[in-house]
């Protein structure tokens, strides 16, 4: 058996190179026309498809939906995150706040002690004396009041009318009687 023999099951035409031409003695030929239907690259789909493919898509509206709610969230996050950092600011002053309010209390009663110290009896004894000329008092500066009557004691009220306090007492004393 010869190698010609084994490919009588392929179709070696299709590897010629002209299609349109037979080699026949060394000549090219044309073939014979074959009647081919031209192949169209149009493809048709059945109405329901188009139909299907010409309505508006729902995951456009989803889309939408997500950008939505991730800009929220963002939003949110946003926000938590601006009041925590405006939380801690204010913290930190109240923190100086208190720290400078009780380094000037610690000034305050250092004067004050201070202040006590220099402040005593015979220092004002002292510049009464010196200053303004003062002293001290004496036997010629007392002066004795005697009364010969008794202790007396005036009413500054006049007991003509009762006032409505009075009254509404008396009312009350009288129910209690």
């Amino acid at each position: 058996m010869s190698v010609r023999n084994r490919t009588e099951a392929y179709d070696l035409s299709l590897f010629d190179t002209h299609p349109l031409t037979v080699e026949v003695g060394g000549r090219p030929e044309p073939k014979p026309s074959q009647k081919k239907q031209p192949r169209s690259n149009v493809i048709e789909l059945p109405q329901r498809e188009l139909d299907k493919n010409r309505r508006t898509h729902s995951h456009s509206f989803k889309a939408v939906g997500v950008v939505m709610v991730l800009t929220l969230m963002l939003t949110i996050v946003g926000s938590v995150v601006f009041n925590q950092v405006q939380l801690n600011e204010l913290t930190t002053q109240i923190s100086q706040a208190e720290k400078d309010l009780a380094e000037q209390q610690s000034v305050h009663t250092q004067l004050q002690m201070k202040a006590n110290s220099n402040m005593t009896l015979s220092d004002v004894e002292a510049y009464a004396q010196e200053e303004l000329g003062m002293k001290k008092t004496g036997k010629s500066q007392v002066t004795y009041i005697t009364l010969t009557e008794g202790d007396q004691g005036t009413v500054v009220q006049p007991g003509g009318e009762e006032s409505l306090l009075d009254r509404v007492w008396s009312f009350l004393q009288g129910l209690l009687e």
